[in-house]
């Protein structure tokens, strides 16, 4: 049985805004990205030239093979040579691609987790690797700090969530509750508490010590995906089985299910990535496999607008913390940047090649390239003026994070390494 919790006094005020006539979306074509200098190799030709002399007397024993000729012949992963490496440091320990990064909210901690069933933790700012944690026996698919920066958090493929200290890089706890797999960790960001979602259909929530608080049940399918709300009263979470559901921390009740039926212009296709914003607790943006977008109010259920922009699964959205702007990409390389006030597309990017990660940094927009190119420019805008285009990974990156003190954006991919790259404010 779940433990209480305190009531924390969640007020369910129920205001909707009515929906504006859409305007015709602006096209910017970005597909020339070899003309930026992202040329793919043999990876044949990075070998040593000239062949090697064969020993008879070893004519039996296998050629040694570097790292990346094993990465490539176990994953399929095709390394590209840019054409020039932008980035102020390179952290390298992975020994597979990684997928996860984390930065820690007081200090200048990363934790980054892989394919190599293991979570690092570096100095970012320093380049220095601080802890290696071990423990995990697949994927580390998910990484968090606690609100405080004291704890780390990782979610394994397994189905196992691990919490660490910060400082020692010690295990604290270890949470075998979501079992069949666990799809996404995230740390409240007030107070001691982890949120994760599993493949299994559940999600689950624990205290720092690994204690479970509460359970979540109603999805017929995996959680691929969950957020807070925008106050951090409310847990929203979207599955496979094409719903989003609106659950009571407090009690573990679903408040709200949004459906095919909820709305017309929704389809019922698996639900690929939500985003909520603390400027409005009273908005939530839904992305499904089929390029749907549904807005809608986490609080009252009610749904705002249910368009099809994209045509392609979305695969990330972000809202900007400045301005009224929210921006989703999409697997086929298609850039939305969305007026929040009007719930109208302002623009559009053709980056030309899926667009795993966005996010904003005040008015700027960042966004990476299964390519290995990262890029920022200004998000208010279609023209495209003073973009940067950072190069340096060889294979395709998977996330990114960004810092503001010191400016620098941190990304990590397929080519076991995380770089990081300085801008300008």
């Amino acid at each position: 049985m779940s433990a209480p919790m305190e009531d924390d006094g969640v007020d369910y005020e129920e205001e909707v805004e009515e929906d504006e006539e859409e305007d015709v979306p602006d096209v910017i074509d970005m597909n020339d990205l070899e003309a930026q200098g992202l040329q793919p190799v043999d990876v044949d030709a990075l070998a040593p030239d000239g062949p090697e002399e064969e020993d008879d007397d070893n004519e039996d024993e296998e050629p040694e093979k570097s790292n990346e000729d094993t990465d490539e012949q176990s994953t399929g992963i095709v390394l590209m040579e840019p054409e020039r490496c932008d980035a102020i440091r390179i952290l390298k320990g992975h020994t597979s691609p990684v997928h996860s990064l984390a930065l820690n909210p007081t200090s200048s901690l990363l934790v980054s987790g892989g394919e190599d069933d293991t979570a690092y933790v570096w100095d970012w700012q320093k380049g220095d690797m601080v802890h290696t944690l071990k423990g995990h026996t697949d994927t580390v698919i998910s990484t968090a700090f606690s609100f405080d920066g004291k704890l780390i958090i990782t979610g394994s493929m397994e189905g196992c969530v691990k919490i660490w200290d910060a400082e020692s890089g010690n295990e604290v706890c270890s949470m075998t509750d979501l079992s069949d797999g666990v799809e996404w960790i995230i740390a409240h960001p007030k107070g001691p508490i982890v949120f994760g979602g599993g493949s299994a259909g559940q999600s689950c929530m624990w205290n720092t010590k690994g204690e479970c608080m509460q359970t979540f049940w109603g999805h017929a399918d995996k959680v691929t995906c969950g957020s807070l709300s925008g106050d951090g009263r409310l847990l929203v979470t979207g599955s496979s089985d094409g719903t989003v559901k609106v659950f009571s921390p407090q009690s573990g009740e679903v408040l709200h299910t949004i459906d095919k039926e909820s709305a017309k212009n929704i389809s019922g296709e698996e639900i690929s990535c939500l985003a909520t914003t603390a400027q409005n607790a009273e908005v939530l943006i839904v992305g499904l496999v089929d390029g749907t977008m549904i807005w809608l109010n986490p609080k009252n259920g009610k749904v705002y607008k249910a368009v099809q922009e994209h045509q392609n699964s979305v695969e990330t959205i972000d809202f900007s913390p400045t301005q009224p702007l929210m921006a989703s990409g999409d697997a086929d390389g298609t850039i939305i940047v969305w007026d929040t006030a009007t719930q109208n597309v302002r623009y559009k990017l053709a980056l030309g090649e899926p667009v795993p990660k966005l996010l904003w940094v005040d008015e700027k927009l960042v966004y990476v390239s299964i390519n290995g190119a990262a890029f920022m420019r200004d998000g208010r805008t279609k023209d495209d003026v003073d973009t940067i285009t950072w190069l340096g990974h060889k294979a395709a990156i998977q996330n990114a994070v960004v810092t503001r003190e010191p400016p620098c954006v941190i990304t990590c991919g397929d080519d076991n390494d995380i770089q990081v790259y300085s801008y300008a404010k």
